[in-house]
């Protein structure tokens, strides 16, 4: 697929019948507040702040047309073509404090929708100085800046920063939950004890569902480790590669999928990755040993090193307690 020449990249230059995904700019957005916001408060923490100084909030996105196949999602159903996010990575990390009187250059990249770009910025205290924008036809989205302060001033400023972020990450944690996670892990549950039951049963109780939703977003009662949701969101806070290919909207529900799985698989005490494979062979099989099985096994999955231990724990994972659990119904096919 030929790709399209680069689209400006600052919503007040781009053209006027090519606008922002809605879903996307807001979900793009709260992750943005959120690095931000991390980023203020590590500075408050390290109280290494100039005398003087100005502070830049820097861009964490661009948005053009992409240069993958991204399906209906690059187009609204009026048919108008959207513009979807460009991750966005600076040397400095996405806040930069400059002291009075000097010049600091950063450097860029910019990831995704297959596009990859990258070059300098050299700021001052009162704004940009030159850009090495190389790729791009147009200048990269409008820093916020704070014009030189006093060090009370960037503290009070920094502050505002990290509780706007702190918002933004609990307003992303509402909407997932809302959202997707009460319905993945329905869904995740009714799958997974489905097959480990090889069809006896075909879900969870309510109660047991509720917790694991409660848990996944949350964290457990009176552990500081953080939630697998959190962890998830600090990931998609972090530039690097995992857009490049995909847009954020599809790379969060194709993890959340995966990690939901996950969590109910280690909460029925099921083994990740190996329990299903060794559970269908063995149905597939009927081997006449356990040794036959972890032989045949290791043929097929020599990565995995299975040992006879792990085999046993999958082949008898749960399927007593599952059975002995009234199911609920899957409601929630409508959450999305």
């Amino acid at each position: 697929m030929s790709c399209p020449s680069p689209q400006p990249v600052t919503g007040v230059h781009s053209s006027p019948d090519s606008q922002k995904h809605p879903w996307l700019d807001w979900l793009c957005t709260q992750l943005a507040h959120s690095a931000v916001g991390q980023a203020a408060r590590d500075l408050l923490t390290s109280g290494d702040l100039p005398t003087r100084g100005s502070l830049v909030v820097l861009p964490a996105w661009s948005w053009a047309q992409s240069c993958i196949d991204v399906g209906r999602k690059s187009r609204s159903y009026a048919g108008d073509t959207f513009r979807l996010p460009i991750r966005l990575a600076w040397s400095c990390g996405p806040l930069l404090i400059i002291g009075e009187g000097q010049e600091v250059t950063v450097d860029w990249h910019g990831t995704g929708m297959g596009r990859t770009d990258q070059g300098q910025v050299t700021f001052g205290a009162a704004g940009v100085l030159a850009q090495d924008l190389r790729g791009w036809d147009d200048e990269l989205p409008e820093t916020a800046m704070v014009s030189p302060e006093s060090q009370t001033a960037l503290r009070v400023e920094l502050t505002h920063l990290a509780q706007e972020g702190e918002q933004a990450r609990w307003d992303l944690i509402t909407e997932l939950e809302q959202k997707y996670i009460a319905k993945e892990i329905y869904s995740s549950a009714a799958r997974i004890v489905t097959e480990i039951t090889d069809g006896q049963s075909s879900g969870l109780d309510e109660t047991t569902l509720e917790t694991l939703t409660t848990r996944f977003v949350y964290g457990e009662p009176g552990q500081e480790t953080p939630s697998p949701l959190s962890r998830l969101i600090d990931h998609a806070m972090v530039p690097s590669s995992q857009f490049h290919r995909v847009d954020p909207g599809r790379w969060l529900t194709v993890a959340l999928k995966r990690d939901t799985e996950r969590f109910i698989r280690q909460y029925l005490g099921d083994v990740p990755n190996v329990g299903p494979k060794i559970r269908r062979m063995a149905r597939e099989m009927s081997p006449e040993s356990l040794e036959a099985l972890v032989s045949a096994y290791r043929e097929q999955h020599p990565a995995d090193r299975v040992a006879q231990g792990r085999a046993v724990h999958a082949l008898s994972t749960t399927v007593e307690m599952l059975l002995a659990c009234p199911t609920v119904a899957y409601e929630h096919e409508e959450a999305s």
